[in-house]
C-alpha cells in the first residue's frame, strides 16, 4: 500500500502551500515560497534544485536550476512579456497589439532576426517591389493566337524598392536613394525598429 507524506506551511493568507513531499519509494521534495505564495526554491532527493524570483505582479522574472540554466523575463506596464533571455544568449523581444503578442526580434549565437515595423503606420508588412523577367515555354501553337504554355520560368529578378504594403513607406539609404540590397534591409530594420533594451 502506497503511503505519501505531505506537509504544508501556515501563512497569513490561509493558503496551503506544499513545503514537503515524500512517497513510498523514498523520493522527497522541498519547496519554499515568498510572501505572495510564489515558489522561489525547489529541491528534491535526486539533487535537482531550482530558484525563482517574481515581481510585485507575480510575474516570473528570473529562473535558475542546478543544471546551470538561467532565464530572465521582462514585462510592460500591462504585465505582458516583452523580453526573454536565457543563459545560452538566446533573446526574443515582443510587442502587444489588441491583446496579441507579436515577435519583433530574435537573436542567438550565429543567428539574428528582426521583424519590420513601419515608422509611419506601425505595420509589420514589408513588401519587396520587383521587376521580374520570365520565360514561358509554348507547348502548342494555335491559329487564334491563344497558345498553350508551361508554367513561367523566372530568369531574372530585380528589386526596385522595399515598401510597407500598408502605407507605402519606402526604405531608403542615408543619401535618400532606395534600398535595393537585401543585406541592407536587415541593417535598416535593426536600426529603425523599436526593440526594447535588454
Amino acid at each position: 500500500m502506497s503511503k505519501e507524506i505531505k506537509k504544508y506551511d501556515n501563512n497569513k493568507n490561509n493558503n496551503k502551500n506544499l513545503i514537503y513531499y515524500k512517497d513510498s519509494s523514498g523520493y522527497e521534495s522541498w519547496k519554499e515560497y515568498d510572501k505572495n505564495n510564489n515558489c522561489i526554491h525547489y529541491k528534491d532527493s535526486f539533487g535537482y534544485e531550482q530558484w525563482c524570483r517574481y515581481d510585485e505582479n507575480k510575474n516570473l522574472i528570473y529562473h535558475k536550476n542546478s543544471d546551470g540554466d538561467e532565464e530572465r523575463y521582462k514585462y510592460n506596464e500591462n504585465k505582458n512579456l516583452i523580453h526573454y533571455k536565457d543563459s545560452n544568449d538566446y533573446e526574443v523581444w515582443y510587442k502587444w497589439e489588441d491583446g496579441e503578442r507579436i515577435r519583433i526580434a530574435e537573436k542567438r549565437p550565429g543567428y539574428s532576426e528582426v521583424i519590420f515595423q513601419c515608422p509611419e503606420c506601425g505595420s509589420n508588412k514589408l513588401g519587396s517591389i520587383e521587376n521580374v523577367l520570365t520565360t514561358r515555354v509554348i507547348t502548342s501553337i494555335r491559329e487564334d493566337g491563344d497558345h498553350n504554355y508551361n508554367s513561367p520560368e523566372t530568369d531574372n529578378i530585380e528589386v526596385i524598392a522595399y515598401k510597407c504594403t500598408n502605407c507605402g513607406y519606402q526604405l531608403k539609404e542615408d543619401n535618400g536613394s532606395a534600398i535595393v540590397d537585401c543585406l541592407k534591409v536587415y541593417k535598416w530594420v535593426e536600426k529603425n525598429s523599436s526593440i526594447p533594451e535588454s
